[in-house]
């Protein structure tokens, strides 16, 4: 059996692959898991659970909410050991693990790209406690430096595909960069440098030009002088390149082409290829040759003559 809670893009239990429902689906509960995970092994007290939790209750029924959820969480987790602590509670990794605690061990132990893998989306996303501004303010708080780490994880990427001249993975970390935060110049070249890098100057240009379109559409702003510059440098580059391969092309002498000279038969001139018969075009296998023979011998009819025999007559007495 796996437990797992999930905090980035969302806010969830899972067994396998399972969400699980009932008491550790209530909001309040769902909450206070989250706290627990974004502690990690620090564990958090239980001062700071019901400051946070139950902010506009007195301190016996916040102390009394408090251990009824623990138990409650614990039921539903299935073991009493995946909350660990008395006064500082902590969640027992070995039984239930939490997406953002391995995101932040990637990003201290300078695992970057792993870092990158785990980040689904931003921290709590679209999970509010209605009426409780303390736990929104800390969960907004903790979104922004949850992000911030994503997001200087994604340009240690790009620098290290840069280093290596691997121009093409460079370009995915800096466009996944632009997609957080489109309005950033710095992803914005990032991108048309490593665009460029891979003699892509047209992809360039029209991400400049989106860049321009979005800051000019959400906050009415001319696009940053940088930006601007290199996508005028790109279009010189542009523009010079057409031009030599102008003047190559102009400069290359003309090939003239030889027409196809027709076979002319044996004894024939110019003139008479109209009327000369054409050519045998059967293969030399199959074409007959033209041999003299002698006539077949004439057939004779042989023709015996007999004389008709006289009649017989008697000797004369």
């Amino acid at each position: 059996m796996t437990l797992r809670i999930i905090t980035f893009g969302t806010l969830c239990v899972r067994r396998d692959r399972s969400t699980l429902a009932g008491a550790a689906a209530q909001p309040r509960r769902m909450a206070l898991l989250a706290l627990l995970a974004r502690a990690g092994d620090r564990g958090v007290t239980r001062e700071k659970l019901t400051a946070l939790l139950w902010p506009d209750s007195d301190e016996e029924r916040a102390r009394r909410a408090i251990t009824q959820s623990i138990y409650a969480l614990r039921q539903e987790l299935g073991a009493d050991e995946t909350i660990a602590g008395v006064k500082e509670l902590r969640l027992n990794s070995e039984l239930i693990t939490s997406d953002v605690a391995e995101f932040t061990a990637a990003i201290r132990a300078g695992r970057p790209e792993d870092a990158a893998g785990i980040y689904a989306g931003p921290f709590l996303d679209g999970f509010h406690l209605t009426g409780n501004d303390e736990f929104d303010r800390w969960a907004d708080a903790e979104r922004s430096v949850l992000l911030q780490e994503h997001l200087e994880a994604l340009e240690k990427l790009a620098a290290a595909a840069e280093a290596r001249g691997d121009y093409t993975s460079a370009t995915g970390w800096w466009r996944r960069l632009s997609a957080k935060d489109p309005l950033s110049a710095r992803y914005a070249i990032g991108v048309m440098r490593s665009l460029m890098a891979t003699g892509d100057k047209h992809g360039a240009l029209e991400h400049a030009r989106v860049h321009e379109t979005l800051l000019e559409e959400q906050l009415d702003l001319p696009a940053d002088r940088d930006v601007v510059a290199l996508a005028a440098r790109i279009r010189r580059e542009l523009r010079a390149g057409a031009r030599a391969e102008a003047e190559l092309q102009a400069a290359q002498p003309a090939v003239a082409v030889d027409e196809p000279i027709e076979p002319t038969a044996p004894g024939l001139v110019d003139s008479d290829r109209d009327t000369a018969e054409p050519p045998n075009e059967m293969p030399p296998e199959f074409t007959l040759e033209r041999t003299a023979y002698p006539p077949p011998p004439r057939r004779i009819e042989a023709r015996v003559i007999t004389d008709p025999v006289a009649p017989s007559v008697p000797p004369s007495s």
